[in-house]
């Protein structure tokens, strides 16, 4: 049994949970050290997790973008931006930046993007975008 805590520090010391490091220098780490790998796993997800929070505000913007440029739903935009992502060999984040940065700042996209998007894009939004061209 441990000594009777001596501070407040220590008691919160004594309560809160083990980290990883602490509980590996225990002498039961060889029994637990699968626990310590799953804790291991947990915390690298809930850092994917968080990145794709962060991530997230900038991604629905271009897709709304998109949705803009090329009329269509917030289902296909998402798809298309993702083709985008992986036909170009970038970021989802990155290709999303780029898009929502030349949009507010009226600056055209860049040629490899709208390429990448009229390749991308269902024959339906294309048309929709072509005969939007027209009118004005």
């Amino acid at each position: 049994m441990t000594a009777a805590p001596t501070s407040l520090a220590d008691e919160a010391e004594e309560l809160a949970p083990p980290t990883p490091a602490k509980v590996a220098s225990t002498p039961v780490a060889v029994a637990s050290a699968p626990v310590v790998d799953r804790i291991a796993e947990l915390q690298a997800r809930v850092e994917q997790l968080q990145t794709a929070l962060d991530n997230r505000p900038f991604i629905e913007h271009a897709v709304g973008m998109i949705m803009m440029l090329m009329p269509c739903t917030d289902d296909v935009a998402f798809a298309a931006l993702t083709r985008v992502s992986q036909n170009t060999n970038r970021k989802l984040r990155e290709v999303a930046a780029v898009i929502t940065s030349a949009a507010s700042s009226g600056r055209p996209l860049p040629a490899d993007l709208v390429a990448a998007l009229s390749e991308v894009m269902p024959p339906q939004a294309r048309h929709a975008r072509a005969r939007a061209s027209h009118t004005r």
